[in-house]
């Protein structure tokens, strides 16, 4: 879900593609840490903007991390455990375009998730906590088009992206497949210039045998960690099967 939806929403923080892993601003125009590490000073870009003309505020910023570490009855969140973001203060105090962060441990090394997983939302309706689920409204350089389960996500570019001369695409369209082989299918008809999850070594070799010079292959170590989060405050529900009788 993450990879269809990223383009529509900004973050605080983001990775410079061009000196990774160099950590620049994105909504954040400055952001700064106290000596001892436990406050976080951010200023909002200024001309920051929903894709529905409402104004990006360290309000929403901060609207956003409580629904995250501090999620309203009935919604889940799989990072509202210290473990992720440190025992986060509810006392963060906001202004229009700045906002003071403050946790019970350290924050600069959580300069990395700032990066890539707070997707800035706006506020929801107070009396639909579950709004976000279906509903894409961020600040992102792509507006959102429409989805068709397993078919297609779209998207258009957003005029009024705080990035001059950004995006350099006018719109944007992925095809959904449950099946690597159509992936794979992809790459070898042209449909698809690159899949950066990788391939297996028969799918590689069938797409270079097609494309011939026309394909590149980049081959690096990849390191990656499955994460299993466990629900701790809903009881468990038992299941015995009974062994058939001889």
């Amino acid at each position: 879900m993450l990879h269809p939806v990223a383009p529509h929403y900004s973050t605080l923080l983001r990775f410079d593609p061009q000196n990774y892993p160099k950590i620049v601003g994105d909504v954040a125009e400055s952001w700064s840490f106290s000596r001892d590490g436990l406050t976080l000073t951010v200023k909002i870009r200024k001309g920051s903007s929903f894709h529905d003309g409402t104004p990006l505020t360290a309000q929403d910023v901060k609207a956003t991390y409580d629904k995250i570490i501090f999620p309203p009855e009935g919604v889940a969140s799989a990072r509202a455990r210290p473990c992720t973001y440190g025992r986060q203060s509810r006392s963060a105090r906001r202004f229009d375009r700045c906002l003071q962060a403050e946790t019970h441990r350290g924050v600069v090394s959580r300069q990395p998730r700032l990066a890539v997983e707070l997707h800035l939302q706006r506020r929801a309706p107070e009396k639909d906590p579950r709004w976000y689920e279906k509903n894409v409204m961020g600040s992102g350089p792509f507006i959102f088009g429409e989805h068709v389960a397993g078919s297609h996500w779209t998207g258009k570019k957003n005029p009024n992206y705080f990035m001059p001369g950004r995006p350099y695409l006018g719109r944007l369209s992925g095809d959904l497949h449950p099946r690597h082989s159509a992936e794979s299918g992809g790459g070898a008809s042209g449909q698809a210039i690159v899949e950066f999850r990788g391939f297996n070594p028969a799918a590689r070799d069938d797409i270079v045998k097609t494309l011939g010079n026309k394909a590149v292959v980049q081959e690096s170590p990849w390191a990656c960690n499955i994460l299993l989060t466990l629900n701790n405050e809903k009881k468990a529900v038992q299941r015995c099967a009974r062994a058939p009788r001889a």
